[in-house]
Formats: structure tokens, sequence, C-alpha cells
């Protein structure tokens, strides 16, 4: 509060002096400066006030922070002037205020050109943009740390809006007509080990703030719930605490204006976090140029109870482990683009490079949880050319701490819009369900791209309608297993990678947890699941069957019950999906 009335005040005085002394040495009237002071100072003061309250200007950076109130100060003098030159018949006065608030915009366009030019132009300057980003490069043989396929995320920003809405509607007291949930609030986060995704409550009509036509809400109730690994899971509103602080909310309950007056004038976007006992907060990065007016950096982290609205300051890397964001996606992608352009030598000496060479472009970073705890970006990265549809590596960014490892042996990925048109144009989405959410994991050491297809609710959102997943080597519509859950999908996935599909011998044999196994069959089952047989062979001392196809024998239909079996299998997949199988009997009895 005090940085804000301070802010308020010292602007007010230097427009005030700006304006007298340029009335008093343009005009001969007596009585001018003490006219100029009765209206000066409280329009200036007014101004002042509308103008930190409301637009809440950056101060960091730009002329040390205070390149937008220059900004705001060159309207108030031009405004001067014009009312100057309307009221004054000698109009010396409001032509010199004019003037010099053309002044001052030109003096701080050029400022600003001129700094910009200094600390990012040259092939040295995008060298130090490029190490901003801390990202090590791991070997070509290093692979994506293995997904716990538990933590798969089966829900989407907008299957999360539609159960939110249902629940909005489902508590008793009509509160949808007090509240909604706005779909860019959504938040994807661990909670005590589980996905879920979280949205505070705003209000539905802006007066009921302030009782205005309408019942007086003085907080919203809570907050919204639903399980992002179930889309089956009913979503629940939790109201154990009110919430007083929202980005939505006006005045002194907005959140953003909370924030700014205590000091912090320069924040990444906000993001809804629920700590370990279920109470709400809003976490934010401080931010500052590290290079006068660009390359962005975090100072501090922010965490404000969005209850009582206490904020508590940490230092980088040292934010409470139930905070699982503090690089936001449009935070990241910037670092990374430039990492991509700048962090190659043969692209430096290039310089400016306009035709590309060497360099790389992200994609959208996705949110990926390959356990229960630990976030990661994932961006995967392609050539600087847009036609390439295949990626140069993947990268892994922290997302509370600035660093990242990039995977060359990653390169050759499906990327963009190439995974999307694979999915929508797999052979079993024969109603042609849109695709969302797609996401890459490491399913069984193979990339995988695993996407959530979806049924449109109109404008509540989306409902669940099937799990897709595709290697991401071998993208090919007639690859795509599509399945109503995700156990379905990662037992028919493991038939297919232990069946050969698009993979090659050498890449089956690199597969994760690859075993083998012996013994007598003691049971033998064939079931047919979209047109497709699988056979399940239980062996002597083995308490769970393992599943194989006719890709990976053809003689599976003539082994019987007491053959001795030699089998290879994928050991972390759900049902022992088997790469291989010998039948030391029946090669015996061919002779083969």
């Amino acid at each position: 509060m005090i940085s804000f009335l301070a802010s308020t005040v010292s602007w007010s005085l230097l427009e005030t002096a700006l304006v007298v002394g340029l009335v008093t040495l343009s005009s001969k009237k007596n009585g001018v400066v003490r006219c100029a002071l009765a209206w000066t100072i409280p329009s200036s003061l007014a101004y002042n006030f509308l103008v930190f309250y409301f637009f809440l200007p950056v101060q960091e950076g730009f002329l040390f922070g205070q390149g937008w109130t220059v900004f705001a100060l060159t309207i108030y003098v031009g405004l001067a002037g014009f009312i100057a030159s309307q009221l004054e018949e000698d109009s010396n006065s409001g032509f010199a205020l004019i003037c010099a608030a053309l002044i001052i915009l030109l003096a701080e366009c050029s400022l600003w050109t001129v700094n910009t030019a200094a600390v990012t132009w040259g092939a040295d300057k995008a060298e130090k943009f490029a190490a901003l980003a801390n990202i090590e490069v791991a070997s070509p043989e290093d692979k994506l740390p293995e997904t716990d396929t538990k933590n798969i995320v089966l829900v989407t920003p907008d299957i999360a809006q539609y159960l939110g809405q249902q629940a909005l509607n489902s508590v008793g007291d009509n509160l949808g007509s007090l509240f909604l949930l706005r779909p860019e609030e959504w938040v994807r986060q661990s909670i005590a080990g589980h996905l879920y995704y979280a949205a505070p409550l705003e209000y539905a009509n802006p007066l009921s703030q302030f009782g205005i036509f309408s019942k007086k809400i003085e907080a919203s109730p809570g907050y919204v719930l639903v399980d992002a690994e179930n889309p089956n899971a009913d979503a629940r509103i939790v109201s154990s605490a009110p919430l007083r602080y929202l980005p939505g909310a006006f005045f002194q309950q907005n959140l953003y204006r909370h924030v700014y007056q205590y000091g912090y004038t320069m924040l990444d976007k906000p993001t809804f976090e629920i700590d370990e006992d279920f109470h709400p907060h809003f976490t934010a990065a401080v931010l500052t140029p590290q290079f006068g007016v660009t390359g962005t950096v975090v100072k501090k982290i922010l965490v404000v109870d969005a209850t009582s609205g206490n904020i508590v300051e940490y230092e980088p890397g040292q934010a409470p482990a139930w905070l699982d964001r503090v690089f936001s996606s449009s935070l990241v992608t910037d670092r990374v683009f430039q990492w991509g352009l700048w962090s190659s030598a043969d692209s430096r000496n290039q310089w400016p490079n306009f035709a590309g060479q060497y360099q790389m472009t992200p994609e959208t970073p996705e949110l990926v949880y390959n356990n229960s705890d630990i976030p990661v970006w994932l961006i995967p990265m392609r050539s600087h050319q847009s036609s390439n549809a295949s990626s140069t590596g993947v990268i892994l960014y922290d997302t509370r701490d600035n660093k990242g490892i990039f995977y060359p042996g990653l390169s050759g990925l499906g990327v963009g819009e190439n995974v999307t048109h694979t999915f929508q144009n797999a052979a079993s989405n024969i109603r042609s369900f849109p695709i969302d959410a797609v996401q890459l994991y490491s399913i069984n050491s193979v990339p995988t791209w695993v996407g959530v297809y979806t049924q449109a609710q109109g404008s509540h959102g989306q409902s669940f309608a099937a799990v897709g997943l595709v290697d991401a080597r071998h993208l090919n519509g007639a690859n795509v297993i599509m399945a109503p859950d995700m156990n379905t999908a990662l037992s028919r996935y493991a038939s297919y990678l232990a069946s050969g599909g698009g993979l090659s011998a050498a890449e089956i044999s690199q597969l994760a947890q690859l075993q083998k196994a012996s013994g007598q069959i003691v049971r033998l089952g064939l079931s047919v699941e979209q047109g497709e047989s699988t056979f399940h062979v239980l062996l002597t001392g083995q308490s769970k069957p393992f599943t194989a196809t006719l890709k990976v024998s053809r003689d599976l239909p003539l082994m019987q019950v007491g053959d001795s079996v030699q089998i290879e299998f994928i050991g972390g997949s759900a049902d022992l999906a088997v790469t291989s199988i010998k039948d030391m009997d029946l090669e015996a009895l061919t002779g083969s």
C-alpha cells in the first residue's frame, strides 16, 4: 500500500511542477501559476490514482521501472495542454505543454529503442539470452524417465469445466446463479499424491460484490475439485473457507491489485494451487528484466492465501514442496525459444541468421507428471523450418526451478499437427471424436503420445469419449490404440509393442523390463476384441497369465496344455505382453 500511495503522490508532484513551470515560461498573465496549482494538483492526483489503481503499470526494468508511468505522464501533460489551449486566449501555455508531451514521448521511445538494441544486438548477447534457460544436454542414449501409468491424465480442462458445472448446479441453493467457473482458470496439480483439476468459484454477477441490484456477496464459498485421472469421478465443491481474493473480483478483492499494492508490480500469471491440507492459495513468480528491457528472470516466489490475503515470499528454489508450478507455460516458452535459436555456436556464427540455420523452435509446453509428485514441462523441439513435422529432441523443464534437460536421442518423433491428425484419422475412430490434451509419455521405454477423445457438450464443455495411444516414432492411423479406458488401452498397447507393430526387432529388444520365462502350459485361453485374437497362457509356477497375439507366433492355435514353452515378455506391462513364444514340444514334433 505504501508503494502505491508513494507512486501516486510523487508522480503528481512531478506533473504539477512540469505543468506550472511550462505555463510560467510561456505565459505573461498574472495568476497563471496560482490557477495551474489550483487545478493541476487535484487533477494530477486523481489522474495518477486512476492510473496506478486500475492499470497497475509495471514498475520494473526500463527507466528504472518507470517506463509506463512516463508514458502516462505524457498523456496527462498533453491533455493539460489541450485544456489550457481551450481556456486561455493566449494559447502559448497549451502549445508548450503539448510540445513537451511530444518531446517526452519521443525521448522515451528513442531511449527504449537504443536500450533494446544495446542489450539484444549481437551474437554475444544472443549467447547470454540462450544461457538464461540453463538447459543441460543429455547424451544421445538417454531416454525419457519412465511414466507411472497410474498418473496419466485422462481429463482435459474442458471435461473439468463440464463436470464442474454439473457439481455447481447439483448442490442446491441454485449456486450456479451466484457463481461461475472460468474455463481458463482450471489448474492441473498434484494434491496428496493424486492429480486433480482445481478452479475457484468466481462471482457470476460483478454487481453482487457490492449488493447493487442484487444480494450482496462478500466472498466466494470455495472452489471445485475434479479428478484428473478418472473421467468418471464426480466433481466436488470444497467450501471449507471463503475465497476473498480472486482474479475476477473488483477493487480491493482483485488478486492482481491486492498483490500490486504490496509493491509486487511485475508478476507472471498467478496459478490457483491447493496445498496438502486442501487449503486454497494463489502462487505467482515475481519477475524482473535481466537485461534492462528484456530477458525476464524470477526474482521472488509469492504464495497468497486466497482466504486471508496473507502474502508469503520465497527465494527461487525454496518454494514449499506442495507448490507444483513456479514457471508458467509462457515464461518457459520464452526461455526455451531463445535457447533453441542461439544455443548452437553454428547458429550464432550466422548472426543475425535470418535464414534460421541450425536453429530450433519449441512446440507448446505440456505439463506432464511422470509420477504424482514430480511435474515437468515437456517441450518437443523441431527445426526452425515450419514444414518440418518431426522433433530434433525433447526438453524436460523443471516447473519449480530454472533448469531443464534436452534429450537429443528423441529426435525423429512426430510432433505438432501431425500427431493430432494421426489420432483424428485413426481407423478405430469411426464416430470422428475430436482429440484433446495430447501429451508425450514414456511407456515401456517407448515415447508414446496419449490423447483424450472427447464429445462436445455445447457451451458447457466436453465429456470423455475414449483414450488413444500411439507410438511417437511410428505415427500412423492404423497404429493408434483407441479404448474406452486406460487399462484396456495399456493392455492393447503392450500387445502392439510386443508383437512388433511398427517396431523393429532391435527396438523390441530395448523395451523396458524385457524378461524371460519358461515352463509348462497349465491353462490356455482365447479372447477376441475388436476382431483381434488374443491368447492367454498360464505357466506352471506363475500366478498371472501371459498374453500374446498371432503377430507374435502363428503357432499359438496349435499349442495345448502340457506343452513346454520359452517366453520373452514385457515385465512392466499390465498383462505381461509376450514378444516371442517358442513351443519346444511342437518343434520336436514337427522337426523344425
